[in-house]
């Protein structure tokens, strides 16, 4: 399956950031856990520094999760990796803020960081992954509306390709 794949930042890239993030491209991510994943998946790092709510913006997990549902991409889990420190509090603010469709697993000493080989970023923390968990896509599907349309031409190519499930 060839997808097209784009990442967008803004005006200001730096070389290591464009390399860091192309190397990425395809390559399988490893979760902290077995996850039974269907189609498609959202994979979002949450660190422990700093204001959770502000790094998670929950009204836009939930407008976005509202599209993916219009769009009939049911298949297309959001999971959220967070860092110990985290953990509590997000599950209260996933609770609180209507968050029931996210999936929360807690990294217990940054193995998802290390065995993934990612750097702890706010740019790079957020990746569209297909059902062989390798990823389509990086960045956040809030950064823009390119973004946003991206996420959407992937998981619509995803939902057309993948292979039905032998029973």
């Amino acid at each position: 399956m060839i997808v097209c794949i784009l990442f967008c930042l803004g005006c200001n890239k730096s070389t290591s950031m464009d390399e860091e993030v192309k190397s990425l491209f395809g390559k399988e991510m490893l979760l902290p856990m077995d996850f039974n994943m269907r189609e498609a998946m959202i994979i979002h790092y949450v660190d422990s520094i700093g204001c959770i709510p502000c790094k998670i913006r929950p009204e836009r997990w939930v407008a976005f999760h509202e599209k993916m549902n219009k769009r009939g991409f049911v298949n297309c889990d959001i999971v959220f990796v967070v860092h110990p420190y985290a953990y509590n509090d997000l599950l209260k603010l996933v609770k609180a803020r209507g968050l029931s469709f996210v999936t929360i697993i807690q990294d217990k000493e940054k193995k998802f960081l290390k065995t993934n080989e990612l750097k702890n970023s706010t740019l790079i923390n957020t990746f569209l992954l297909d059902y062989k968990n390798r990823i389509l896509v990086v960045g956040s599907p809030f950064h823009n509306d390119k973004m946003e349309s991206l996420y959407f031409a992937s998981i619509e190519k995803l939902h057309k390709s993948v292979p039905p499930k032998v029973s």
